[in-house]
């Protein structure tokens, strides 16, 4: 038997549980818990390991709850080992916490979690891929959009995408080519959510350094590619592509928004006209 409980268990940890448990009611004490269970970190008395690994629910909850809100490094691997724990709450605090741990990103941890049985969850998985701005979540991403069910609005995940776009122009402009309709029209929407600035949400701008005028000069080169896939036999596909092509506000964008805007569907005819106006309007300024 050692002579000292492991930190998990020691009387200062305890005391640091029972200070966090405060948080919502006693707002002035809560910063003393995590101030507690830091400084055991820097003492070299990781209490975190032994908490996550074999706490109660109440301890896992609460240390998994500090980590994401006072935001320290170093823990990937505990974090990760609770996107499998038995309650909702810690995988919850958990997937947030782990929003923040981008070198390297936690991308194939979340994309385990667009499977979790809790649908805010699957949310939140989305949301961080998005923020991570990882090219390997943009295919999965996309059938995520596919089988979105009841308890989660299409509005909650379909944000995820531009951004995974964005970060890799090469395979979103092939499933534009080869992808199947859905895959075309939510690829085609989040390239143009991306030029209007959706990536501008503020984590994603500053993980992916892309402002909107930013994705712009990264598109605008590509105009060649989009003007090719502009005979889409799926109207959305067209409407959406038409939509980046306006946002570009490019005036070598004239002839296709001119083309555009005889398309036989008015959603893209509209599109089109949009475009022009902002052009011209541009042109006028």
């Amino acid at each position: 038997m050692p002579d000292t409980p492991p930190p998990h268990e020691s009387e200062q940890f305890q005391r640091a549980l029972e200070l966090m448990a405060t948080w919502g009611a006693e707002e002035a004490r809560r910063p003393e818990g995590h101030e507690i269970m830091y400084r055991m970190v820097a003492e070299g008395r990781d209490p975190v390991p032994g908490a996550l690994g074999h706490g109660d629910d109440r301890t896992r909850l609460l240390v998994t709850r500090a980590l994401q809100m006072a935001r320290p490094m170093g823990h990937r691997a505990e974090l990760t080992a609770r996107l499998h724990d038995p309650v909702d709450e810690v995988r919850m605090w958990a997937v947030w916490a782990l929003e923040d741990y981008e070198d390297p990103p936690a991308t194939q941890a979340m994309l385990a979690m667009l499977d979790d049985p809790l649908p805010k969850m699957r949310v939140a998985a989305a949301q961080n891929l998005s923020w991570y701005a990882d090219p390997r979540a943009l295919e999965p991403l996309l059938e995520f959009v596919r089988a979105v069910d009841g308890p989660i609005r299409l509005y909650d995940v379909r944000w995820s995408l531009p951004s995974n776009v964005v970060a890799d122009l090469d395979q979103a402009f092939r499933l534009l080519k080869e992808g199947d309709a859905h895959v075309r029209r939510e690829t085609a929407q989040a390239l143009a959510d991306a030029v209007w600035g959706v990536v501008m949400c503020e984590t994603a701008e500053e993980r992916l350094g892309a402002r909107g005028d930013e994705v712009v000069k990264l598109i605008r080169p590509r105009l060649d590619e989009i003007v090719a896939l502009l005979d889409d036999p799926d109207a959305e596909v067209r409407r959406w592509l038409a939509a980046a092509v306006g946002r570009l506000e490019d005036e070598a964008t004239l002839p296709v928004l001119l083309r555009m805007a005889d398309d036989p569907d008015e959603h893209v005819r509209e599109e089109a006209r949009e475009g022009l106006d902002a052009l011209t309007h541009g042109e006028q300024a």
